[in-house]
């Protein structure tokens, strides 16, 4: 529960605009090889924004945590981070870092 009132407006600036934006112009404009990892749960930004764009990323892929909610770090660690760590050690992500400097 938040307590402090101007973090909970905060909060709901964040919510509205998460559902408000754009993630179509976003993803399009997006170069690098892209892992999304999603509660399928989440009521806060709902996954189905980002698999409706998903396809306008070249190079995109996701993967959706059954049972879980907004934050996959926390609710589901182990397989977050086993999610994550196959995607940073494959050969292509030092060329995404590369490429996202320029």
């Amino acid at each position: 529960m938040v307590t402090d009132r101007r973090c909970a407006v905060n909060m709901m600036r964040y919510v509205l605009g998460a559902h408000k934006y754009d993630w179509g112009n976003l993803s399009s404009r997006t170069r690098c090889r892209v892992q999304m990892i999603w509660g399928e749960d989440d009521g806060i930004v709902p996954v189905e924004a980002w698999e409706q764009n998903l396809h306008v990323v070249a190079q995109g892929s996701r993967h959706k945590l059954a049972a879980c909610g907004h934050s996959p770090m926390i609710e589901t660690p182990a397989e977050f981070d086993a999610i994550l760590t196959r995607f940073l050690a494959e050969p292509h992500f030092e060329e995404n870092l590369a490429r996202a400097s320029r």
